[in-house]
């Protein structure tokens, strides 16, 4: 499907011949008929779109020269322009265009999404479960067979752009974004991304996908606290499976579908639990939760007892169990 881009990259070198073929002919009837550079102007656009000047009687074998080498080079300037236009219409989707802008109109009132760059195997499953969750997810997909295939699941707003290009991070609204995450195949393409996206927004949060462990330093370096290597993901999925099966029986079953509730929650100096103990937090929740753990600053207090006070400022994980029977009827 050609784009606008597709059909000026076409239709300007056209366009460019055609206004040479008009200054040369403009300095030649000119040299052949005298009279003001703006009068063989007209003389020149005039003989090129067939009409002619019936003022202009040439007399001469260098003016009949000059007449008809005009008008043949101007037919033909413009025969190839008409060629091009007519040939990239045909492949312009006029529909899949202003779908395109209608797309785009609706990811400008977003804020708070997730934008995924890259929509490939991993990046179509994070969209997928993003989108699951309940929240807006936007994707950027360069390949328009993927692209149309992520449209089709109606789950997330699609960019079939290239993401590494000029103004496509501003169209996905990156600057308004609650997350973003970079699931291009390649590591150097995320590594670009990355300074791109912190360009945008310097303070959104960010994982990163990393094929190597170079690559996974580069971006550590760089800033991103978040990475994630699906090959070693898998790797150690593939362990934990036969070492430890009810440990992921228990993750795919109970966390993964879903059937345990797991929350992050910032407390804020105003908040009611902060200075209050982990037990009472667990009993204000109800519902049989427990406090996971407590990140604060750079510590991480696994499976606190509850007695521990929970401060300002520190960041709990809480799980409470979902009543499977809730909705049924």
């Amino acid at each position: 499907m050609a784009t606008p881009r597709d059909v000026w990259a076409k239709l300007w070198p056209a366009l460019a011949a055609v206004a040479g073929v008009a200054a040369a002919g403009t300095l030649a009837l000119h040299a052949a008929f005298g009279g003001g550079l703006g009068v063989n102007l007209y003389r020149a656009l005039t003989t090129m779109a067939t009409l002619g000047d019936q003022r202009l009687v040439p007399r001469t074998p260098v003016q009949y020269a000059v007449l008809g080498g005009l008008a043949l080079l101007g037919y033909a300037g413009w025969g190839v322009v008409v060629a091009v236009v007519a040939g990239t219409l045909v492949s312009l989707d006029l529909g899949a265009l202003w779908e395109g802008r209608r797309m785009e109109a609706r990811i400008a009132r977003l804020s708070g999404h997730t934008v995924v760059v890259g929509g490939g195997r991993v990046g179509t499953h994070l969209a997928e479960e993003m989108a699951r969750r309940g929240g807006a997810v936007v994707v950027i997909e360069r390949d328009p067979h993927r692209a149309r295939l992520l449209e089709e699941g109606g789950r997330c707003l699609v960019l079939a752009l290239d993401a590494l290009e000029d103004g496509v991070l501003e169209r996905a609204g990156v600057a308004r974004a609650g997350g973003v995450a970079l699931a291009l195949p390649e590591d150097a393409q995320n590594l670009y991304a990355y300074l791109a996206v912190r360009e945008l927004a310097p303070h959104v949060p960010v994982v990163a996908r990393a094929e190597s462990v170079r690559a996974e330093r580069q971006l550590r370096h760089l800033g991103v606290e978040r990475i994630v290597m699906p090959t070693r993901l898998g790797g150690l999925r593939m362990a934990r499976l036969l070492a430890q099966p009810l440990v992921a029986d228990f993750l795919d079953q109970v966390v993964d579908d879903a059937r345990l509730e797991v929350r992050e929650i910032d407390v804020d100096a105003g908040m009611p639990w902060a200075g209050r103990t982990v037990g009472e937090v667990a009993a204000a929740e109800g519902g049989g939760s427990t406090v996971l753990c407590i990140r604060r600053g750079e510590r991480l207090l696994a499976l606190p007892t509850v007695g521990v006070p929970v401060l300002a400022g520190d960041t709990l994980l809480i799980a409470t169990a979902r009543d499977e029977g809730a909705g049924e009827g």
